[in-house]
């Protein structure tokens, strides 16, 4: 049973029901090879965060395929935390709230910067879209 460990909790890597322990444990889809290289590279803290550069190094890429894999492990369960500093693992539960405040105020800003576009939208038509 594969486990990538982060703070004080663990993320279970396999399809199966989490254990009924009292560990902090999270059902997750499976992880590609990269996705959990990535996750065993993260460090513990925002002090201690890495840029999607200097990630990057270990998988011969750029931040942009660092970002792609921090959204999917995202998509996929997994709190990786990002900031300005870099990606890192929240050391405690307020550190993980706080990265997730920022990504709600980040995709609030995206969204409404994407209302300008709304004005070019067409309604659907009466008639199917036939017209």
């Amino acid at each position: 049973m594969a486990q990538v460990t982060y703070g004080a909790s663990s993320i279970n890597a396999v399809n199966k029901k989490p254990p009924k322990s009292g560990r902090k444990e999270v059902l997750i889809l499976e992880l590609s090879f990269n996705e959990k290289k990535l996750l065993s590279l993260l460090k513990t803290g925002e002090e201690n965060a890495q840029t999607g550069n200097e990630l990057g190094v270990h998988f011969d890429a750029d931040d942009s395929f660092i970002r792609t894999l921090t959204h999917s492990s995202k998509v996929k369960g997994i709190p990786v935390c990002s900031s300005n500093n870099g990606y890192y693992w929240g050391k405690d539960e307020n550190e993980i709230r706080a990265c997730g405040r920022r990504e709600r105020a980040r995709i609030a800003k995206q969204q409404a910067a994407v209302k300008v576009f709304d004005k070019y939208e067409k309604p659907p038509s009466a008639n199917g879209g036939k017209g």
